[in-house]
């Protein structure tokens, strides 16, 4: 009855190993870097015209010409160059803004603030 028993514990054993192997795979695809985009010269090509759609649907509401929340303005480029690391904190990071995600921010989103924020944060 012992024999059994051990060798019960080395199914359940092996069992756990995989079950915690595939779930380290499983994980690990699921977290993987998405591709950045490159122009031609092989750089990164993210700069503000491709995040100002996101910054006009997601951020002006509250942080545009009409409402300036905690003073704090992203409807124009130099702002948004002033504010990029601001941006980058609370989008991306500590994932706050938009405050609730009252504007329904996706990930893509935010990973195109991620990747233009460490691309260079070009306003240009």
């Amino acid at each position: 009855m012992e024999s059994h028993c051990k060798f019960g514990r080395k199914r359940m054993l092996m069992a756990c190993a995989l079950a915690g192997i595939f779930v380290i795979v499983a994980l690990a695809l699921w977290l993987r870097p998405n591709a950045l985009p490159t122009g031609a010269d092989g750089a990164l090509s993210i700069g503000y015209k491709d995040l100002q759609p996101v910054l006009a649907q997601r951020c002006y509401p509250c942080h545009g010409e009409k409402i300036q929340m905690k003073n704090i303005r992203l409807d124009a480029p130099h702002y948004v160059k002033a504010y990029a690391p601001y941006m980058y904190r609370q989008v991306v990071v500590s994932r706050l803004m938009p405050q609730s995600n009252t504007t329904s921010m996706s990930e893509d989103e935010r990973q195109l603030v991620k990747q233009w924020f460490e691309a260079g944060a070009r306003t240009d």
